[in-house]
């Protein structure tokens, strides 16, 4: 079950593989959608509700509107290299755009990554062994980040990126009690805050970490009475975590760190810094981006202005798009030529809406150069770091929150048809739902 934004409706998700909705109020069955004609495995709803995506046995997702009640596209999972026959449907979660899917096999120890709109696959994460959908709660608030713990380190992944931004120090765990296991063998288990500035870890020996995600330096240990806990839960304000208590109850802890001690401590930011941590947001270290994100945080003042002249300036509009896109078919040799190459160099952020141009039948030069500028955009590896750059900035936006920052992502959720507006509204979104919780 899943709450809409607004917290009037409730989704719910059956054996039936029918997606309902109810009226909080009324208590009554709005309407009902079945999303596969396969038993599903694995269900998820974006955070906005307005897409839903369902695995089934049939070893295939399929991506709904839950709006107009269509299937938007099917999505074939390709088998582990390992155990190519032996392998179930993904645990599945959406990223915080909202638009990205995550879909995760035990079997593989990775998290693989598609896009929505194009049904590509859009790279993959290492190290995530649990299946998302039932532990998608873990992420932050955003949905920017995930921890995963593995070995002797408890990470945290940045999802647009698939690298680390932070990796925490486990302490060594005791030698294991002599005897019979337990009935209940536990694993290590992870909680983020909303703002994803504590860590939580919950270790088999039955202790309690917090660390802080900006510095990696651990914060507090506390010890759990339980041999494993089974759960952990981080308050929407940050300030408490529930885990369980040794008679079956829970316990709530008072956090301790960045979280409870609310906004970071303002500092100003000279032109030069700005500059600098504007090339920290590109950086393929997510390590580094993370700090430029969190000290252009701490200097709201300054930051709003700067990375909204930078949007613009680096930022093609979903009108320059649409222009550049009719150049394509322009009667100078030089127009068409000049408009491909900086549709490429655009990269990520026009594929969608050349996706579409090309699937509209488009003239002969039209279609040849569309489909060059695909095949091109498809052969760059790894992540579009100026993609991923917008993603960090519009963090950068929705975490400052003021009512200045706000209105920046207004601006640009306006634009519509790229990546970075899908982000803009997502994050203009939670801030809406951020406020009408407040007001109730």
């Amino acid at each position: 079950m899943q709450f809409a934004p607004d917290g009037k409706t409730l989704f719910s998700f059956g054996s039936d593989s029918r997606l309902r909705s109810w009226d909080v109020a009324e208590g009554k069955e709005l309407d009902s959608l079945l999303c596969s004609p396969q038993q599903t495995f694995w269900f998820t709803l974006s955070r906005d509700a307005k897409r839903a995506a369902v695995a089934g046995h049939d070893r295939k997702v399929r991506v709904w509107d839950v709006g107009e009640g269509r299937e938007l596209r099917t999505i074939d999972v390709r088998a582990p290299q390992a155990q190519p026959k032996r392998f179930g449907p993904p645990g599945l979660a959406f990223a915080g755009d909202d638009r990205t899917l995550l879909g995760s096999l035990s079997n593989e120890g990775l998290v693989r990554r598609w896009d929505t709109i194009t049904g590509k696959e859009a790279g993959e994460i290492k190290g995530l062994t649990f299946f998302l959908n039932a532990q998608c709660y873990y992420m932050s608030a955003d949905g920017k980040c995930c921890p995963v713990v593995t070995g002797p380190e408890a990470t945290l992944v940045e999802l647009a990126s698939g690298r680390v931004r932070q990796a925490c120090k486990l302490p060594a765990l005791p030698p294991p009690v002599p005897g019979p296991p337990p009935i209940q063998k536990g694993e290590t288990l992870a909680a983020l805050s909303p703002d994803g500035r504590t860590l939580a870890v919950g270790l088999t020996d039955g202790t309690l970490h917090f660390w802080d995600t900006g510095s990696g330096q651990e914060l507090a240990a506390r010890k759990l009475g339980v041999r494993w806990a089974h759960f952990l839960a981080f308050a929407p304000d940050g300030k408490t975590l529930a885990a369980p208590n040794a008679d079956d109850g829970v316990i709530l802890w008072d956090v301790p760190g960045p979280t409870a001690r609310g906004r970071l401590v303002v500092k100003p930011v000279t032109a030069a810094d700005l500059g600098e941590l504007w090339k920290d947001l590109s950086a393929e270290d997510a390590a580094r981006a993370w700090q430029a994100i969190l000290r252009l945080e701490s200097a709201p003042k300054e930051a709003v202005p700067f990375l909204q002249k930078e949007l613009r300036a680096t930022t093609l509009s979903g009108k320059a798009i649409t222009r550049l896109i009719a150049q394509l078919d322009a009667d100078q040799i030089e127009e068409r030529e000049k408009a491909t190459a900086e549709l490429i160099r655009a990269g990520k952020a026009v594929e969608e809406a050349v996706q579409k141009s090309l699937d509209n039948k488009p003239s002969a030069e039209a279609k040849e150069r569309l489909e060059l500028i695909l095949t091109k955009l498809a052969d760059k590896v790894g992540p579009d770091l100026e993609e991923v750059r917008r993603v960090r900035v519009v963090e950068v936006l929705e975490r400052i929150g003021t009512p200045e920052a706000q209105k920046v992502l207004e601006e640009v959720a306006k634009e519509g048809g790229s990546k970075l507006s899908a982000e803009a509204l997502a994050a203009v979104e939670r801030r809406k739902g951020k406020s009408t919780t407040a007001a109730r």
